[in-house]
């Protein structure tokens, strides 16, 4: 009929299972090592001059990019990156961007499932304006989810969280979070 418009497709969270972006973003958890780093002077000068401060102009793949292209130009050996990444990132920031480093929750490896939830929700409570869509919302918290609790989701679903919806996740997470 003229007028009427189609209800878009039905889309799973495993759409969303692919990454949408780069992949080699990890966490400030710095790993415990028994190699000394060295971080000349000129690094840290450096990595500070091009910071992050969360204005309105500043796009924070771009920051990333360069972020990693300046600790590309430095001479560290390739299997200390990941150790330097971390190490260094602090340093790009300033502002807004560093407060949210700073109050950022180191991940709990004791946190039951019901506050995992509840502080996921918090943090989208925090940042109203996130604009990610919902479905993407489910995406980042399953994937973020360690492996045990990704099982837990996949077990109550009857199969794989990948092949629901957004509504389906977000059902079966209440129901487990409130049950935890």
């Amino acid at each position: 009929m003229a007028g009427e418009e189609t209800p878009p497709p039905r889309r799973t969270l495993g759409d969303y299972a692919i990454q949408q972006g780069p992949k080699h973003f990890s966490s400030i958890a710095v790993p415990t090592t028994n190699m000394a780093l060295e971080m000349k002077h000129a690094f840290l000068t450096l990595i500070s001059t091009n910071e992050f401060t969360e204005m309105d102009h500043e796009d924070p793949h771009t920051h990333l990019a360069t972020f990693y292209e300046l600790v590309g130009t430095m001479s560290f050996q390739t299997c200390d990156l990941k150790n330097v990444y971390m190490r260094l990132f602090p340093f790009s920031l300033e502002g807004k961007a560093k407060e949210w480093l700073i109050s950022h929750p180191n991940q709990r490896l004791e946190e039951s499932f019901c506050e995992t939830w509840e502080r996921f929700m918090r943090m989208l409570r925090k940042c109203p304006n996130h604009g990610f869509e919902d479905i993407a919302q489910m995406s980042i918290f399953i994937n973020g989810l360690r492996s045990n609790k990704k099982m837990l989701l996949d077990a109550a679903t009857g199969g794989t969280m990948m092949v629901v919806d957004v509504d389906q996740a977000t059902r079966i997470i209440e129901a487990l979070a409130t049950t935890d």
